[in-house]
C-alpha cells in the first residue's frame, strides 16, 4: 500500500537509539489520574447559581462531548504502540506519527487492528477526517469486532455531521461484549442522536447507562429532557435537579426546571427558575420560544409580565 510505503520511509529516517531512548523515557511516565465524580442520589431541591466559578461542562457548552480516552492497548503490545497511546493522551502528535512510524518498521509493513486505530485517532484529533476514515475502515477489515474502531468511526461521523451513520456504528459497539475505551462519550453521543430523532424511551436508556458510569450535568439533563417529553414530569424533577446540583449554571437545566413547575403549577418556583434562565442568559432560542408559549398557556411563569 501507498500509506504504508510511506510509513515505513518516515520510520528509517527517524530510527536511531536517541529516538526509542526517549520514547521509552516517555512512556515510563504515567499520566496522572482524576477520580470520577460520585454518583449521588436525585434529589428535588434546585441549587441556586454560586458565586464561586466552577469548571465548565465541555459537552453542554459544544456540539463536541468531552474529549474521549484513547484506544486502551494490551500490555503485551508493542513498546511503540504503548507509547504513542500514551502521547495522544497529551495531544502530542508529531512524536505520536513517529512512534507509529517506527511500529510500521517493526512490524515489517503489516500493522495490526491497533495500529490503524491509534493512527485512525490521532488524523482525528487533527481534524484530518479523510485520513481518518481510511484508517478506521482498514482497521475494521483487520479485526472487524474490534469496538475501539467502532466507535471511533461513530465519532467520526457525528463530528462531521453524518448523524445515521454515526448511529449504527455506536450501536454496533455496544453489541460487542468487550467494551471501547470511550464507552462514556459513546453514550452520550448515542442518546443526544435518540432525542434528535425523538426516540425519548432509548434516549432516557442510554442517558441512565451514561450516569451510571460517570454522572455528570450533560448526562442528567439528558435523562430530565427525556423524562420531561415522555410526560413523566416528576422522574424529570429529579433527574434536573440532580444536573442542577452538580452545575448550577447551566441555562438549559433552569429552562426544564421551569417548564416542569409551569405544567405541575408551581408559580413561584416557575419564576425563579425562569429569572435563572435570563439570568444566564439561554441561547437556545427554540427552547425560550417553548418556555414563553408554556406561560402563557398556563397564566403564569414571567414575573416580567406580572
Amino acid at each position: 500500500m501507498r500509506m504504508e510505503q510511506s510509513g515505513l520511509s518516515k520510520a528509517r529516517n527517524l530510527l536511531d537509539p536517541s529516538f526509542i531512548f526517549k520514547l521509552s523515557n516517555t512512556f515510563g511516565k504515567a499520566p496522572l489520574q482524576t477520580s470520577a465524580p460520585g454518583f449521588r442520589q436525585a434529589g428535588v431541591t434546585c441549587a441556586k447559581p454560586s458565586t464561586h466559578r466552577q469548571s465548565p461542562i465541555q459537552e453542554n457548552e459544544h456540539p463536541i462531548p468531552p474529549k474521549e480516552r484513547s484506544a486502551v492497548i494490551q500490555p503485551n503490545s508493542s513498546i511503540f504502540l504503548q507509547t504513542a497511546n500514551f502521547l495522544l493522551e497529551v495531544n502530542a502528535f508529531q512524536l505520536t506519527d513517529a512512534a507509529l512510524a517506527h511500529e510500521l518498521v517493526a512490524c515489517n509493513g503489516d500493522p495490526g487492528a491497533d495500529y490503524y486505530v491509534l493512527l485512525g485517532r490521532l488524523k482525528i484529533q487533527q481534524t484530518s477526517f479523510i485520513e481518518a476514515e481510511q484508517n478506521l475502515k482498514q482497521a475494521i477489515v483487520v479485526k472487524h469486532d474490534n469496538p475501539d474502531a467502532w466507535g471511533l468511526m461513530g465519532h467520526l461521523y457525528y463530528l462531521t455531521s453524518r448523524t445515521e451513520e454515526a448511529r449504527d456504528c455506536y450501536e454496533r459497539t455496544l453489541e460487542y461484549t468487550t467494551e471501547a475505551s470511550d464507552m462514556h462519550a459513546i453514550y452520550l453521543r448515542l442518546a443526544s442522536i435518540y432525542l434528535e430523532q425523538g426516540e425519548f424511551e432509548k434516549g432516557k436508556a442510554t442517558f441512565l447507562k451514561a450516569c451510571i458510569r460517570s454522572p455528570s450535568c450533560v448526562s442528567w439533563l439528558g435523562v430530565g429532557i427525556s423524562c420531561y417529553r415522555l410526560g413523566d414530569l416528576a422522574e424529570a424533577e429529579d433527574a434536573l435537579s440532580e444536573a442542577n446540583i452538580l452545575n448550577n449554571k447551566d441555562a438549559e437545566v433552569w429552562s426544564y426546571l421551569s417548564l416542569v413547575c409551569l405544567e405541575t403549577g408551581r408559580q413561584l418556583e416557575a419564576e425563579q427558575s425562569y429569572k435563572y434562565v435570563l439570568k444566564l442568559n439561554l441561547q437556545d432560542e427554540k427552547l425560550l420560544t417553548e418556555i414563553h408559549q408554556t406561560q402563557q398557556r398556563v397564566g403564569f411563569g414571567n414575573p416580567m409580565l406580572a
